[in-house]
């Protein structure tokens, strides 16, 4: 048994006696045996001890020997001795406890008293996969199959195989009493019931490494496993750095306020779980079990995937190129079951931050851009909890659907950290770049372990993001690098290769993100008949609204053309807060709750018709708020239709308005001049029309684009009135064209996205229009319908530049007028605060360009937004 590998000594005919303390000093000691020379060849042999029923382990390398080995630990004159043939270890016996653990080692010694049965769903029982104490998993051999059943007496017979004995050893236990002190059940079966026992996700590629566990019990049924004097720990064998691949006992130590559930993030696929119990007044085991988590054997097929991330204000929408064309992804349960005894709660009491198991919306593509915290908002603030510090599950989620919070949200959810300036928290605040940062590796995760499921993942995975206008160029530099920062992260944590879109347009190290919000929206929805002049895209997310408006070209023209595109904060998001802050939600609502059910409901009528949502009294209010809401919006849509019919006329005129008695000629023999029709497709886009059911049904479909072409078209008359256009200019038609599921377009049109660098290289400067007949100085001012240009400030075509500094003011008699029923800026500016907002829009004292923003952005969203909720 201990034969030379070279030579074929047979180290058991050495009559030599070895100094067990000599051999441990000089680390020759190791897990299987001995690491001995040959004095014949000079070969280092490793005599391993398994066949004389001797076994190494431990840190200390102490020696056992196990029950029935014919190998004898003898102890005479002061000496211990342990015969292997004519070759013996020996040290003296003062020192035996500090090499030798024990004399007659057995299975009994390294198994549980009882073992815990639980009852599946389907009445099942499930015992455990080995009856061993964790600390002695080592000496179970793995590889071979271990079996157990049920006895006539209620007992488990477990057999397995072991490390250190050659035939396999057999154990009968008893269950672990349900109730403690009280007769057995009726039918004699000791089973807990309602425990689940998770791991997340189900996924079987070798490569992914970042694991979430849950172990927990729901029901009533939870007392007779938590309840008394005993207490229950659950431990993994798992890794818990992804910088090393050593395994090592952890606790899921993360629980629920309730005591019922525990949680553990690892960074290795767990190979076992145990569940112990132990005597809580005494903390002695009483009983436990060992589960196995099944192997991860696949590796990742040569597949080459691209999702595309609509990472709004209020919700994430995602979609891939599925086989068959652009599909939304659907999020639901990637959970892998170990211990199936209960589904997970629907009405939760405290925040549940396991992984979503749904997700929102008619197709369940929605994740709302929110963050759940474990602890209440401001505790992690009061301990200085850095976000940065936080673990996904341990400290954080994303909100599930289809689920009954008995708990206020408000208090556990951070929103809107999509925008720094949105984050009402001053402590938050200085970390959005960190909550983002969180929340998209997090949601990255979850959409991979997703497609999992579909058999799309491969070795890499493309990832498609936009930004909104309103981002100015340090956000934008910002989302770069969390883009980059979020990404890496997850490609160590999954094995998949995640990269975004990003490009060097000027050739340069510096990336940026190839399309903003307003144009990937409008490649999804590129449809539009022969008589169209031009779409509008109007997406309305939850903090910005962008908007693009497409010119059409026909033949010979080669492109259609970006004419204006441009976004600001004013989106559904602030209508949502200013009906909760209006006083229009019932007592025990709040803004989180109100955002969930907007995210659940399948129409605006489910929500007016909701007992627990709104106030009875409040309906007028909620229709009028939504009604101011839309009309400022509209009034900008329809500024914008009338600059651009304005700007084209000027453009052919040289740049002159035309002379007033010529704006009031008639044609021949006093007949009207013949007028064009500026035909416009509208696209309304995003969640935020939504609203649009609490004024009328066919608000979004038809009454919005009657409006807004009444309005354009007064704006147009008012031109020609003031003598800037000629009687012919065109006149707007507007007719909506709606999208069965308006948030996608975004999504849609990412994955559509072929020729950015084409779109890009058009003449899209003109972003947006000053909006206002604004006074620059005492002899200066800028006419309402002037484009404001990107990034560049320079003056548009017959306008001065702007005074460095100069003090910006609107009057409150210029036109365009506001509709009559419609409280102007004038009227709603009770504080004068109207010069300090437009001073957003002025340059510097030390320039000279033209206005950095527009007043009409600035006052949307900060002037009009806030007001809405005042406005009944």
């Amino acid at each position: 048994m201990a034969v030379c590998r070279t030579c074929n000594l047979d180290f058991e005919k050495l009559r030599v006696e070895l100094s067990v303390e000599t051999l441990a000093r000089e680390n020759r000691i190791g897990p299987r045996g001995l690491h001995l020379h040959c004095p014949a060849c000079g070969e280092q042999n490793e005599i391993e001890l398994k066949p004389y029923g001797l076994f190494v382990r431990g840190e200390k390398r102490k020696l056992y020997r196990w029950l029935g080995a014919q190998t004898k630990i003898e102890n005479s004159k002061g000496q211990c001795r342990i015969n292997l043939g004519a070759m013996a270890l020996s040290l003296p016996e003062k020192l035996k406890d500090d090499y030798i653990a024990g004399d007659n080692f057995n299975v009994e010694q390294i198994c549980h008293k009882a073992v815990p049965v639980f009852r599946q769903l389907d009445g099942s029982l499930l015992a455990p996969d080995l009856p061993v104490r964790r600390e002695y998993l080592d000496l179970v051999d793995t590889s071979r199959p271990a079996q157990s059943d049920r006895t006539a007496r209620g007992g488990y017979r477990f057999t397995f195989h072991l490390t250190v004995t050659e035939q396999p050893v057999e154990v009968t236990l008893p269950a672990v009493s349900v109730r403690p002190g009280q007769p057995p059940p009726a039918d004699g079966v000791e089973a807990f019931e309602g425990v689940h026992l998770l791991l997340w996700p189900k996924v079987n590629y070798k490569s992914w490494r970042r694991y979430f566990l849950r172990f927990g019990c729901a029901g009533t049924t939870a007392e007779d496993l938590l309840g008394g004097a005993r207490d229950v720990k659950v431990y993994t064998y798992a890794g818990k750095s992804l910088d090393e691949s050593a395994r090592e006992w952890l606790a899921l130590d993360t629980v629920s306020p309730d005591r019922r559930t525990r949680f553990a993030c690892v960074e290795t696929r767990p190979e076992w779980v145990g569940v112990e119990f132990e005597d809580g007044g005494r903390g002695e085991p009483t009983g436990g079990g060992l589960w196995r988590i099944r192997p991860a054997t696949d590796s990742y097929p040569e597949l080459e995937t691209t999702v595309a991330v609509d990472f709004g204000t209020s919700n994430t929408c995602i979609a891939w190129d599925a086989p068959h064309g652009a599909s939304l992804l659907a999020i639901r349960s990637c959970d892998e079951v170990v211990i199936n005894g209960s589904s997970l709660p629907n009405r939760l009491e405290f925040p549940d931050t396991w992984p979503p198991r749904q997700g929102f919306g008619p197709s369940q593509a929605l994740l709302p851009t929110e963050i759940l915290t474990r602890e209440k908002v401001g505790d992690y603030r009061t301990r200085n909890h850095l976000v940065r510090d936080w673990m996904p599950v341990l400290d954080f989620s994303i909100p599930t659907s289809r689920v009954e919070t008995a708990y206020n949200e408000t208090e556990y959810v951070i929103p809107d950290f999509k925008w720094q300036n949105m984050i009402g928290d001053a402590w938050y605040k200085k970390q959005h770049v960190d909550l983002q940062k969180k929340y998209l590796e997090f949601l990255l995760l979850i959409v991979i372990a997703e497609m999992v499921t579909h058999n799309a993942i491969g070795p890499s995975l493309n990832v498609e993001f936009s930004y909104p206008l309103a981002f100015d160029d340090e956000m934008q530099d910002k989302f770069v690098a969390v883009l980059q920062e979020a990404t890496t992260a997850v490609s160590r944590q999954t094995g998949v290769n995640v990269m975004p879109h990003l490009e060097s347009p000027l050739g340069g190290g510096k990336k940026t993100i190839p399309l903003d919000e307003a144009r990937a929206a409008a490649l999804s929805a590129s449809s539009y008949g022969n008589d169209d002049s031009a779409c509008l895209y109007v997406d309305i997310g939850g903090g910005s609204t962008d908007i693009a408006l497409l010119e059409l070209r026909r033949p010979p023209a080669r492109h259609d053309t970006y004419v204006n595109i441009c976004s600001f904060e004013y989106a559904g998001g602030g209508l949502a807060a200013a009906l909760a802050e209006g006083g229009c939600l019932k007592a025990g609502s709040d803004i989180s709750h109100f955002r969930r059910k907007i995210r659940e409901a399948g129409s605006v009528t489910e929500l007016m018709n909701s007992d627990t949502l709104f106030s009875n009294n409040k309906r007028n209010a909620i229709t009028n708020k939504s009604s101011f809401f839309y009309a400022y919006l509209r009034q900008f849509l329809s500024r914008l239709l009338a600059a651009h019919l304005i700007n084209k006329a000027l453009a052919t005129n040289g740049g002159r308005p035309v002379a007033p008695a010529d704006a009031g000629a008639a044609g021949e023999a006093g007949a009207p001049a013949a007028r064009e029709t500026y035909r416009v497709l509208l696209y309304p886009l995003g969640n935020g029309w939504g609203f649009g059911g609490f004024i009328d049904t066919r608000y979004v479909s038809r009454v919005f684009a009657q409006l807004l072409t009444g309005e354009a078209n007064a704006i147009l008359e008012e031109a020609i009135g003031a003598g800037v256009v000629p009687p012919d200019v065109p006149r707007v038609e507007v007719s909506s064209q709606v999208l069965s599921e308006p948030k996608n377009a975004v999504v849609f049109g990412l994955l559509n996205n072929r020729g950015s660098a084409q779109l890009s290289a058009q003449d899209w400067s003109w972003r947006s229009i000053v909006g206002w007949t604004t006074r620059t100085g005492p002899a200066q001012k800028a006419e309402w319908f002037r484009p404001v240009t990107g990034g560049s400030a320079i003056a548009p075509p017959g306008a001065d530049p702007v005074n460095g500094g100069a003090i910006l003011e609107c009057s409150s008699e210029e036109w365009p007028a506001f509709p009559q029923r419609l409280p102007t800026p004038h009227e709603l500016d009770r504080r004068n605060e109207l010069t300090r907002l437009l001073a957003r829009c002025s340059p510097t004292a030390h320039e000279q360009s033209w206005f950095l923003e527009s007043p009409f952005h600035v006052l949307l969203e900060k002037l009009f937004k806030p007001a809405l909720k005042e406005l009944t």
